[in-house]
């Protein structure tokens, strides 16, 4: 699956195809697939992390945080290990569609693992929004 998407820089509007590896329900996210992602790597220009979509799902946060609240966090009640979802210098006006807590979303993201505050914490990294 392809979704265009356009981002704009301080120079132009930007057209970018992105395809979709694979469509995920947000409570199927477990240790096998992270396994198998890992299996994948290591991630880099021929070899990109792979991109998922998660469809119609429903936030109940939306926040923003950093020193100049710059960043996105949107959380999810979910069985599966994907509870959170960051978007690093994106706020939420950002995005194609604006997340709003209790307002059904899809999200364009990537899967990782981060270690915060000697933490393992597994997340979605948000790529858009849509």
């Amino acid at each position: 699956m392809q979704i265009v998407f356009s981002e704009i820089s301080s120079v132009a509007v930007v057209d970018t195809k992105l395809s979709v590896d694979m469509e995920l329900d947000i409570d199927s996210i477990d240790n096998r697939l992270l396994r198998t992602q890992k299996q994948c790597a290591p991630f880099g220009c021929d070899n990109e992390k792979p991109l998922y979509l998660i469809n119609n799902i429903v936030p109940n946060e939306v926040s923003i945080f950093g020193k100049a609240k710059e960043h996105t966090k949107i959380t999810f009640p979910t069985k599966g290990l994907a509870k959170e979802a960051i978007a690093f210098f994106k706020k939420p006006d950002d995005f194609t569609k604006k997340p709003i807590m209790g307002e059904k979303i899809s999200l364009l993201c990537h899967l990782e693992e981060s270690y915060f505050m000697n933490r393992l914490q597994v997340r979605l990294r948000v790529i858009d929004i849509i």
